[in-house]
Parts: structure tokens; C-alpha cells; sequence
């Protein structure tokens, strides 16, 4: 059965249109109606409840955004107190590395098992910013190196 007014697929027994909220099978008629009856807007329900899969997202963001920022902090602290073994040294920036490395995949995880929560879309966007602004400085940076470079030449 299709509503007589917009064309929507509705259910047989239905008196309402869901889409446009017609009244059907009978011409519309103030008598017809009484006071208690609503049409349906929308079938759907919507909950302001976290739902699990929001919650997945958010732990994982969460744990991502540690991974990014606090990490390589805790391991600049520890770098100061051991700078003098160049074998820690080495192995903090691998684990820093390895720590931002880990936050992006977890990014990534998140916006592939919950596309619609608006936290990791957030933090995709900040790592976005964030890696743009890396190049854009490590480019800056090599392009001073080398005028450096030939002006010592």
C-alpha cells in the first residue's frame, strides 16, 4: 500500500503516513479525527542514551589521544633524566614513535567500527590538523636547511 499523498510504502493497517503524517483510506474529515489521535512522524526512536558502539569509540579515542600526547610527554621527562646513555635515548624516540603510530591506528579502528560518532570524527580531524602542520614544518624546516646550505657555499 503507498500513501495516497506523498507515494511513501506504508503497511496495510496503517492510519497515518509515517513520511508525511496523511491520514488513509478514508477522506479527511474533522469528525473522522478525534482529539487523542497523533499521525507518526517517525517509527524510529531516538535515545539520548550512549549507545555501546559510542562507547567503544570513546574508550578508543581516549586511549588514542593518551597515545599521542601524554606518552611522548612522559617520555621527554624520562629522556631529561637519562640523556646521557645514548641507547635510551634511542629507544625513547622509537617508543614515541611507536606510541603516535599506535594512537592513528586507533583512530582509525574507531572510525571504521562506529562511522557515526561525532568524538572520532573529532580526533580524526586533530590528527589531520596536526599531521598537515608537521609537514608543512618539516618542510620549512629542510627548505631553511638548504639555503643554509648554499649560502655557505
Amino acid at each position: 500500500m503507498y500513501c495516497s499523498k506523498c507515494g511513501s510504502q506504508i503497511s496495510e493497517n496503517t492510519k497515518y503516513c509515517i513520511r508525511c503524517g496523511a491520514i488513509q483510506g478514508e477522506e479527511f474529515q474533522p469528525s473522522n479525527v478525534s482529539v487523542t489521535e497523533q499521525p507518526v512522524i517517525n517509527e524510529q526512536v531516538i535515545t539520548s542514551q550512549p549507545t555501546e558502539d559510542n562507547h567503544l569509540a570513546d574508550v578508543l579515542c581516549t586511549i588514542s589521544l593518551g597515545l599521542y600526547f601524554v606518552v611522548p610527554c612522559i617520555l621527554t621527562y624520562i629522556y631529561e633524566i637519562f640523556s646521557k646513555a645514548p641507547f635510551i635515548v634511542l629507544s625513547l624516540g622509537i617508543l614515541s614513535l611507536l606510541s603516535v603510530l599506535a594512537a592513528y591506528v586507533l583512530m582509525i579502528i574507531a572510525r571504521i567500527k562506529c562511522p557515526k560518532s561525532v568524538y572520532a570524527k573529532v580526533v580524526m580531524w586533530i590528527y589531520i590538523v596536526l599531521l598537515v602542520m608537521s609537514l608543512l614544518i618539516g618542510a620549512i624546516f629542510i627548505a631553511a636547511c638548504g639555503a643554509c646550505m648554499n649560502a655557505r657555499s
